[in-house]
């Protein structure tokens, strides 16, 4: 269950860090996407260790940690595909139909991207579940009375 909350948290925060990245184009994806390459020059395991370590050892704070490491794969994945459908016949027309930034987002491009994003998703559970078990085994995840894949 803590592996699905990971990755659903981590999905929807990097879909829409994406999604406004790749809308917007200009500082606003040069500073998001170099934040992504920041995240991505580290392991992701040695980095959630760090980052539970620091939170203390708890699962919520495994979970976090997981979250923390795991939203650049969503951003950077969803920022490409909304490059793409920027322009877009149908996302044009709508943008001079009137339609604003925020609802073009919401109706234009996350029905294109949540397919793929979706996919993305059902991926990466079994990694989540395989950095939740490692972090328990480390001692930096869920605790002795609750059951844990690492413990």
């Amino acid at each position: 269950m803590f592996a699905v909350i990971l990755v659903a948290a981590a999905m929807i925060i990097g879909t829409l860090l994406g999604m406004v990245s790749g809308f917007f184009g200009g500082r606003v994806d040069e500073v998001l996407m170099r934040l992504v390459d920041l995240f991505f020059a580290f392991p992701v395991i040695i980095l959630a260790m760090a980052v539970a370590a620091a939170l203390g050892a708890s699962v919520q704070n495994a979970v976090l940690a997981g979250v923390i490491v795991s939203w650049p794969i969503y951003a950077r994945m969803s920022r490409g595909l909304v490059v793409g459908y920027r322009d877009a016949e149908f996302v044009i027309s709508s943008r001079l139909a009137g339609m604003s930034s925020t609802r073009s987002i919401a109706v234009d491009l996350i029905p294109s991207v949540a397919g793929p994003m979706l996919v993305l998703a059902t991926q990466d559970v079994g990694a989540a579940i395989l950095l939740l078990a490692s972090l328990s085994f480390l001692g930096v995840g869920a605790q002795p009375p609750m059951p844990e894949w690492g413990r």
